[in-house]
């Protein structure tokens, strides 16, 4: 068999089965060798799943698949650093955070489609200036800083996908004005040509969505995923993975995430399912998420297989804009 992403590269390899060599459990190695894309790895803290996410990325290139269509997707610098000492024998091999990746696709760099000047990423100071410049603070009280639950608004609107209004609402006077706020600071981003780090997922997201020749570079980009740390995920992190991995995704988890897999468990489950978190709590970003390359297969009761989709995932509903334009539309769909 030659996979698909081989041909695309030129490459015409088959690919093997040899079993995998490295010195794990048995169903470690299970989890290394399942012969499905689409595997969800859940465990607890200290179980091995980044040696068996690092020993599954040896084992595919092992196999034929080309290091350029794997992407390690971690949660964080200090994550991603842990799976590029774990992995230095494997050259061509991409890792990344997620705003790494973000902002890969926001810049269109790095394989991804072209989106014209980069923009340029700005750290919280400069975001303290804009909430200064735009939003109607109230006078400051000593030893206080008012702005920190602004900083709090505009990441939860952005990483929980959350309507600007019910984030307003949320913070009981806190942040009073924030729903009109919001789109002047995003407006105000757009004009200079600028993200903070929030932005770099969010407006990833957003083009991702409304662009299919952007999605589908992206994809193309991406060819396998393998996401560490699933359980620390937020709505608009799972929302990127599942616009970005059509079904070849393996992610791992720990032990709040809800479908069961290996290492240390009797059974390997397939089927990627949004989490219970509030992927659905979002307008503009959430209108048309739908099931993103799904793979036909019918899911089964107990086997990670959910009852209103062929392949047994779950879809994730993709973002409309709200008739204000001001973010995500919170009741559109909620889990």
């Amino acid at each position: 068999m030659i996979p698909l992403r081989s041909i695309e590269l030129g490459r015409l390899a088959p690919t093997t089965s040899d079993a995998p060599s490295a010195q794990l459990a048995a169903d470690q190695l299970e989890a290394v060798a399942d012969p499905g894309m689409r595997a969800r790895i859940i465990a607890p803290a200290g179980s091995g799943k980044t040696r068996v996410l690092t020993e599954r990325a040896r084992h595919l290139i092992a196999s034929g698949i080309q290091p350029e269509t794997l992407l390690l997707v971690a949660f964080n610098k200090r994550a991603q650093e842990e799976l590029e000492e774990r992995t230095t024998d494997l050259a061509r091999l991409q890792i990344r955070t997620f705003n790494a990746l973000g902002l890969a696709i926001v810049n269109g760099q790095d394989g991804f489609a072209a989106q014209g000047t980069p923009r340029q990423t700005i750290d919280e100071l400069k975001v303290r200036d804009y909430i200064k410049e735009f939003a109607k603070l109230p006078r400051q009280a000593a030893n206080t800083d008012p702005l920190q639950s602004w900083l709090a608004a505009l990441s939860m609107v952005r990483l929980e996908l959350r309507s600007p209004r019910e984030v307003e609402d949320s913070f009981n006077g806190d942040v009073d004005g924030f729903a009109e706020f919001f789109p002047l600071y995003r407006d105000a981003l757009e004009r200079r040509g600028e993200l903070d780090f929030d932005e770099q997922i969010y407006r990833a997201v957003e083009l991702l969505l409304t662009d299919p020749e952007a999605r589908r570079a992206a994809q193309a980009r991406c060819g396998i995923l393998l996401v560490d740390e699933f359980q620390d995920l937020n709505p608009a992190h799972m929302l990127l993975t599942r616009l970005l991995a059509g079904p070849e995704l393996a992610i791992f988890g720990g032990p709040r995430a809800r479908r069961v897999a290996l290492p240390h468990h009797r059974h390997a489950r397939r089927g990627v399912e949004a989490p219970r978190k509030r992927c659905g709590a979002t307008g503009h970003l959430r209108a048309h998420a739908g099931q993103l390359g799904a793979r036909p297969r019918r899911g089964r009761p107990g086997h990670g297989g959910h009852p209103h989709q062929p392949d047994g995932t779950r879809p994730l509903p993709l973002p409309r804009r709200s008739s204000g334009g001001d973010g995500l539309d919170p009741d559109r769909h909620r889990d």
